[in-house]
């Protein structure tokens, strides 16, 4: 029977010999098939090939037979070269072809080896080429079939060249069955099998090369496809970068108008002035209402204030046509600039302009700016020492937005519930003014909401502040420790100050309870955080830790070390024009005199005594004047003193 493994080979080859029955295929195709058949291949069923080790078996009886009708073929071939080929003879090679297929059917049953069922099935593959190969060029001469002369030249030539390799094989066989060398006249097949495959190669080698060509164009077209749509997605990332540079302008310019922040960076800065270049490069009959805020906030931050309101006069010219939350806006900022002038009616006027044409809005953008203009309307009310008016107006907005989870509008109502606290402070309604903080601190103290973190920080400075005036002291350093423990790492400038605050409040109560040592600490763990800072509002504390300590130590009777801290201070902000600044040199140098004396040190004192009122004798401060007669009258005693020393004594 047919192995499982040998049954595809012979499918194929029955499937080319029935192609070879309906076309002119060469001979050398016909007798390599022919040979094989001559040494069929064989598997043991369900099992995997293997390599014969015994002799080979015996040839079939059909084989004489082939050999027959191979030698008769060749003399017919024979006959045909010398005679050209011609329809008739053609059939009879055709159906020659189909008896050999129909005999081709009967050695199914015959045992072959792997070996050789391998070599058949590679010989099977190349005729499958060559007939694909033919094929090509059948359909290319389809054209000339009218020329059968040139075309039955062509095939005797190629009959001929079959009939000498047919020949070949003929002898090639003869040989292998002479001397029963089977595996080399397998091998002999594969040769030439591998001859035909390359001369095939050779006779193709312009085609391939063509087929190759194309697809290297085709490769190139991709290429250029690929790198076009890399360019495309490169020139897309490009339009996203320059509009997410826009977003992040237009962001910052949205923040500086929401807010109007007391400073801004430089980059930002650098950034508002290119935008003000660009749009004074246009006609101003091209201005849209933006670009004179714009225009505004250029103005507002280089302190041109008077230019900034025209800028805001423009918008609100054309305010029937702008949304609420632009013409709210733009009503708190020329509050906000008035009061920069000092023109404190006008802007109070601003503020109650917005409140009554947006004071009952639901709207949160713009309920914002409504919040914020209550806030500053209270805030100018205050700096008038009209207490009342701030509170009654700070209550209006905790009754509008007390309840409200926005955060925008958080940060109003804590602003609100502090200023508040302080108003009742001015009228020494300092229970009031404690419970309101305390409100404060349970609505927001757990919050992490950024913009509440300042607010909370300034309430508990407050509280500690009022319960150190009202001699509650031990409360006041408990407060003061929570701040420290809330915002002592912090890195936000704005809290840092607060922070050395709470250090500076802290100390100085603890000086009232007489814990000078305490209070050193205090003073010290402020120096090692903030000592070396350029930000001047915490130069200013560090200025004021130094006398604090310098003054501490004087009641610890450490009068060096007192001298000490009072030569950091004023070596090393002698030079500031700060007035608190200022101030506290002024303190420091009396300190520093007073340790002198203490120590005996009179000439040094005396030295630091009348540097002291040199610096400050046109002072308005009223405790530096204050301290300007105390040294006076330390420069009269020293000077007594010392005259008393160089007097010379009365004879007895």
């Amino acid at each position: 029977m047919l192995s499982a493994a040998s049954r595809p080979v012979y499918t194929r080859l029955l499937s080319s010999l029935n192609r070879i029955r309906t076309q002119r295929l060469p001979g050398l195709l016909i007798c390599m098939l022919l040979t094989l058949v001559v040494f069929p291949v064989s598997a043991a069923p369900n099992e995997a090939p293997v390599l014969p080790v015994a002799a080979a078996p015996a040839q079939p009886a059909a084989q004489p037979w082939l050999f027959e009708k191979l030698f008769a073929i060749q003399d017919r071939l024979s006959g045909i070269e010398k005679s050209q080929l011609t329809t008739v003879e053609l059939d009879a090679v055709k159906a020659t072809v189909m008896q050999l297929s129909n005999q081709l059917d009967t050695l199914r049953y015959n045992q072959v080896t792997q070996t050789q069922l391998d070599t058949l099935t590679g010989l099977v593959t190349t005729l499958d080429k060559e007939i694909v190969r033919i094929d090509q060029a059948q359909q290319a001469q389809s054209s000339r079939v009218a020329d059968m002369g040139a075309f039955m030249g062509t095939s005797a030539t190629v009959m001929g060249g079959t009939i000498g390799l047919f020949g070949l094989i003929i002898t090639v066989a003869a040989v292998g069955l002479g001397f029963t060398a089977r595996n080399r006249a397998v091998d002999e097949a594969k040769r030439e099998g591998k001859k035909a495959i390359n001369d095939w190669i050779t006779a193709n080698q312009g085609k391939i090369t063509e087929k190759i060509k194309q697809q290297s164009l085709g490769s190139l077209e991709k290429t250029q496809e690929l790198h076009e749509k890399e360019l495309a997605e490169l020139r897309k990332e490009l339009d996203e970068l320059i509009k997410k540079s826009r977003n992040e302008f237009d962001e910052l310019m949205g923040d500086l108008r929401r807010s109007l922040p007391d400073s801004i960076e430089k980059s930002a800065r650098a950034q508002i002035e290119q935008n003000s270049q660009q749009i004074k490069a246009r006609p101003e009959s091209e201005y849209s209402a933006n670009d004179w805020l714009d225009l505004f906030i250029k103005a507002y931050y280089d302190r041109e204030y008077e230019k900034a309101l025209g800028y805001l006069d423009k918008v609100l010219n054309n305010a029937q046509n702008l949304p609420a939350k632009m013409t709210a806006n733009t009503l708190f900022y020329k509050g906000v600039t008035l009061g920069q002038l000092e023109r404190n009616d006008e802007a109070i006027a601003a503020y109650d302009e917005l409140l009554n044409h947006f004071g009952d809005t639901k709207a949160v953008v713009v309920q914002e700016p409504v919040g914020k203009a209550l806030v500053n309307k209270g805030a100018i009310l205050g700096q008038l020492e009209h207490n009342g008016e701030a509170i009654a107006v700070y209550d209006e907005l905790l009754n509008r937005f007390s309840d409200t989870e926005v955060p925008a509008l958080q940060e109003q109502v804590a602003k609100a519930l502090f200023n508040k606290g302080v108003r009742l402070g001015k009228l020494e309604r300092s229970d009031e003014e404690i419970t309101v903080y305390d409100e404060l601190l349970n609505r927001f103290g757990n919050t992490k909401v950024a913009a509440l973190q300042e607010p909370i920080a300034k309430t508990l400075i407050s509280k500690g502040s009022t319960l150190g005036q009202l001699d509650r002291n031990d409360e006041a350093i408990i407060v003061y420790d929570d701040l420290l423990n809330r915002f002592g790492n912090t890195e936000v400038p704005a809290l840092q100050e607060l922070v050395a605050s709470a250090f500076v409040g802290k100390g100085l109560t603890l000086t009232k309870l007489k814990h000078d040592l305490e209070a050193v600490a205090s003073y010290d763990e402020l120096l090692e955080r903030y000592s070396e800072t350029d930000v001047p509002s915490l130069q200013k504390q560090v200025a004021s830790v130094l006398v604090n300590k310098g003054h501490s130590l004087l009641e610890l009777k450490e009068f060096n070390k007192s001298i000490t801290a009072s030569n950091s201070a004023i070596t090393r902000f002698s030079e500031s024009d700060n007035p608190d600044i200022i101030h506290a040199i002024g303190i420091a140098l009396s300190n520093k005199a007073e340790a002198q004396t203490a120590l005996g040190l009179s000439e040094e004192a005396l030295e630091t005594y009348q540097e002291f009122i040199k610096r400050y004798a046109d002072s308005d401060d009223e405790e530096i004047k204050e301290l300007i007669d105390k040294a006076q009258q330390e420069i009269s005693k020293l000077q007594g003193s010392k005259g008393e020393k160089n007097k010379i004594p009365e004879p007895a």
